[in-house]
């Protein structure tokens, strides 16, 4: 594809609108209780190992897409506690409210049950891609939905918020 041809400018707008749509979604969650947002802080050791299972996934082939994903610009979840599959806002949502017991409390680094978790979320930008035959194409931005125990990520307790 050319700069100029109309299928490559389309699919940059439809990144642009995933990545604005990302934007909205963390804005919103900004207001939950209890979950932290980060968009330019330095991963720590125990994210960066979370992160590292997702591209894991992704490159042995035991990564699968939601039936309500295709290969187009849409803001997605991924959750360390379910890896093997990448899934819709909604999805993503009854994926949470399955979660019960000792799971709910897991830290999704070390797998400790430790409550309360630090609950975080951080954003991977959307990929565009090409396939030999079949052009172009665009997927996510990815939302990383994660909780950590103290110890992986600490919270000190005069701020409440983690520790950068």
């Amino acid at each position: 594809m050319k700069a100029t041809d109309p299928a490559l400018t389309s699919l940059l707008d439809q990144i642009a609108a995933a990545n604005a749509d990302a934007d909205r979604i963390f804005t919103a969650k900004a207001a939950d209780p209890g979950t932290d947002l980060y968009r330019n802080a330095k991963p720590t050791p125990a994210e960066l190992a979370v992160f590292d299972r997702l591209t894991t996934a992704a490159g042995t082939g035991r990564l699968t897409l939601c039936p309500h994903l295709r290969f187009t610009p849409a803001p997605c979840w991924w959750a360390p506690w379910a890896p093997g599959r990448i899934r819709c806002g909604p999805c993503m949502d009854a994926a949470g409210a399955r979660l019960t017991g000792r799971e709910k409390h897991r830290c999704d680094h070390c797998r400790r049950w430790a409550p309360p978790l630090n609950i975080t979320a951080r954003r991977l930008p959307p990929t565009l891609a090409g396939q030999p035959g079949a052009g172009l194409f665009a997927f996510g931005p990815i939302i990383i939905s994660a909780g950590y125990c103290q110890t992986c990520r600490p919270v000190p307790q005069s701020t409440g918020k983690p520790v950068q």
